[in-house]
């Protein structure tokens, strides 16, 4: 099966910058990808999340 950028018929690059805009950003972290998936299972009101993050950084 073809990834998604070839379907699309757009090259790939080894990206020796680091993050960059113009590079697509990053690579994400199994962690991070696992989390976001969980996240997109539901629906939440967005300044709630935002007031629980606030005061989990705090």
């Amino acid at each position: 099966m073809a990834g998604v950028y070839e379907r699309l018929g757009v090259r790939t690059v080894v990206n020796a910058v680091g993050p960059a805009t113009r590079l697509g950003g990053t690579t994400l972290d199994p962690e991070v990808l696992q989390a976001m998936a969980e996240a997109a299972s539901a629906c939440v009101k967005i300044d709630e999340l935002q007031e629980r993050a606030g005061q989990i950084i705090a």
